[in-house]
């Protein structure tokens, strides 16, 4: 995979279409128990910061628990409202769509990520 994608920009859109996919199918915390080991080295390798990627692998995975079809909060959250799955997931739509902007400028300006942590002596 390294040689298909050595740039760090190119990386990060695959590494964000992945995650995203594969949210919408299995559960989060299995999708990163499964691809962190993968691909942290790779990230690492082209000079993204550990903390940025946990992050972005971290916002994947809240972003794939409310999409359908296998999103486990929208299933929770519809069965408390009592509404049908596509009705929540249509009320909810604009909210995915923000996290997902969110998610772009944090995967895109890694000044939104380490700055903050940096500036207090947490990180180097």
């Amino acid at each position: 995979m390294s040689t298909y994608l050595d740039n760090k920009i190119l990386f990060l859109i695959f590494v964000n279409i992945l995650l995203l996919f594969m949210g919408m199918f299995m559960e989060g915390s299995a999708t990163i128990i499964l691809l962190d080991p993968i691909l942290a080295p790779i990230a690492a390798s082209l000079g993204i910061h550990p903390v940025q990627f946990g992050l972005i692998m971290c916002m994947n995975a809240v972003i794939g628990n409310a999409t359908p079809p296998v999103g486990v909060c929208l299933f929770i959250g519809c069965g408390i409202g009592r509404i049908k799955l596509w009705e929540g997931a249509k009320k909810i739509a604009p909210f995915i769509l923000a996290e997902i902007l969110v998610l772009l400028m944090v995967s895109y300006i890694p000044a939104l990520t380490i700055s903050l942590p940096r500036a207090a002596g947490l990180i180097k």
